[in-house]
């Protein structure tokens, strides 16, 4: 077995592991900076290479689950999680911050790892396309309602940008699967899911110098973001998932995974002056939960994911035993 291979069969722990060493190690973080849309670029391409484009147009024929998970993500969640840092009387300098991530899209990180968990990674692709379109018009008039923060984000040129970039990235996808061949590359799913941990590792890596150049100075506070970052995942995650349960374990666990992974780097490379150092510090700390949970998590994800499975291999199984006595 190769390494690839390897680290794709342990992909969840991978991940944990890679998001700890590069909390610890120094090294490599300038390096991968650098490299940082490269990386991003990467994994889109790795998304579409193991979810067939028409597997995400298929998932929006059926359009109340993505759209109300869409409008869950990027309009509803932000207005309701600053209600409840109100009630809570959370300091204005965190609760811009949390509020700054609720406004945001879902990562496409989130869809690599719907992938590598056997959730629905259509859906969790087809939204996040979706969600990144839409966000330029969402997120700045909610962040100056919600937090005062201006976010200074020209609509027409970003929609255009990322348009551009997912497009880029499906036809570099759909180029290789055409080449390769799609069953090929299924064969080597493993391999793909070993490049999608790389690829994310590095991508934590380069995030990690603001965690550790706080830790230094003041690690009380390091700490209490770091908790609030995962109480703020999880919550995101429990509550989406009853939001949408009466759509099946499959899906609510696809819901609970995007909605508590959240994509705050747009928003807050348009922040200007106005992207203070909590905000940074809270969005470099939201990842130690992105990259930690879904090994944390992996039974209960592996639970839904088996248990659809197993419901449509009876729905086929039913179906053929209707045809078979139609015929006789």
């Amino acid at each position: 077995m190769n390494v690839l291979a390897w680290l794709g069969q342990r992909a969840t722990a991978a991940l944990a592991v890679g998001a700890v060493l590069g909390l610890i190690l120094p090294g490599p973080a300038d390096f991968f900076l650098d490299l940082l849309p490269l990386l991003v670029f990467t994994f889109t391409v790795v998304c579409f290479l193991k979810v067939e484009t028409a597997d995400i147009v298929q998932a929006w024929r059926r359009p109340l689950l993505p759209l109300l998970l869409s409008l869950w993500c990027l309009g509803i969640s932000p207005v309701v999680l600053a209600l409840v840092i109100r009630l809570f009387s959370v300091p204005d300098y965190l609760a811009q911050a949390i509020v700054l991530w609720a406004a945001s899209p879902p990562m496409i990180a989130a869809a690599v790892f719907a992938m590598l968990l056997r959730l629905d990674g259509a859906l969790a692709m087809g939204v996040t396309i979706v969600c990144m379109l839409i966000m330029p018009m969402t997120a700045p008039p909610l962040a100056l309602l919600l937090t005062g923060l201006s976010v200074n984000i020209d609509v027409l040129t970003l929609t255009l940008r990322v348009g551009v970039f997912m497009a880029s990235a499906a036809a570099v996808a759909w180029a290789a699967q055409r080449i390769i061949g799609r069953d090929r590359l299924m064969k080597r799913s493993n391999e793909l899911s070993g490049v999608s941990v790389i690829v994310l590792v590095a991508y934590g890596a380069s995030l990690m110098p603001v965690v550790r150049e706080e830790i230094a100075t003041e690690p009380a506070r390091v700490l209490l973001f770091v908790v609030v970052a995962y109480v703020t995942n999880l919550a995101f995650q429990a509550v989406s998932c009853l939001l949408f349960v009466r759509f099946g374990r499959l899906h609510c666990a696809t819901a609970g995974l995007l909605a508590g992974n959240r994509n705050m780097s747009v928003i807050c490379a348009n922040l200007g002056v106005a992207a203070t150092p909590e905000v940074m510090l809270f969005f470099a700390a939201i990842h130690l939960p992105i990259y930690t949970l879904p090994w944390i998590l992996r039974r209960l994800y592996l639970l839904a994911g088996r248990d659809s499975v197993m419901i449509v291999a009876q729905g086929r199984g039913l179906r053929r035993k209707v045809a078979h006595s139609d015929s006789t």
